[in-house]
């Protein structure tokens, strides 16, 4: 009983590999567009004021105050 199921098996892994060698190869091509990181452009932005957060304006500071509840 053994000789007979490891003939059928070999009958079908013969089959198999024919099967799969005569199988048409498909290749599918996937053409990506790779980007590099661009360079950090040196221009502050347009909002942005020196010392409108730091400076000593009484509005500023009640403003911030009220935000962080102190």
């Amino acid at each position: 009983m053994e000789y007979d199921n490891k003939k059928i098996w070999q009958e079908e892994a013969k089959q198999l590999k024919r099967d799969l060698d005569s199988r048409p190869e498909i290749i599918q091509k996937r053409e990506v567009e790779i980007k590099l990181g661009t360079k950090a452009s040196k221009k502050t932005s347009s909002n942005f004021k020196s010392g409108s957060i730091t400076g000593n304006s009484k509005i500023n500071d009640e403003y911030m105050r009220r935000n962080l509840r102190l």
